[in-house]
């Protein structure tokens, strides 16, 4: 792999996620001054179930296991570590009360 295609290409992944997060926290902002009462109550369901640690752990793993592929250092084990950690992050979101789990196929 050629080290600076990789090096340009994980500058290219961080400056869309910072953009992406950046513009995310704009959004946020303005619905938060326009309805306050209701982005609180939003951010409270948000945090409370713990499902959204879950899912930006998850996503920290995603992101970082790309880095890791453009740097051309990721090996079987980090491979296998980096899913564990995403498979038991995923494994423990919480479903909503009315919801049904999918059927198996059998």
């Amino acid at each position: 792999m050629n080290p600076e295609l990789s090096r340009i290409a994980i500058l290219c992944i961080s400056v869309i996620l910072t953009i992406a997060f950046v513009g995310a926290t704009i959004v946020s902002g303005v619905v938060a001054r326009q309805r306050p009462e209701e982005s609180t109550q939003a951010l409270l369901g948000l945090v409370e179930g713990g499902n959204s640690i879950r899912l930006l752990s998850t996503l920290a793993v995603v992101v970082v296991a790309t880095f890791l592929a453009l740097a051309g250092s990721l090996t079987e084990g980090t491979i296998a570590l980096l899913s564990s950690v995403a498979g038991f992050m995923l494994g423990g979101v919480k479903r909503e009360a009315g919801e049904v789990p999918a059927r198996r196929a059998t």
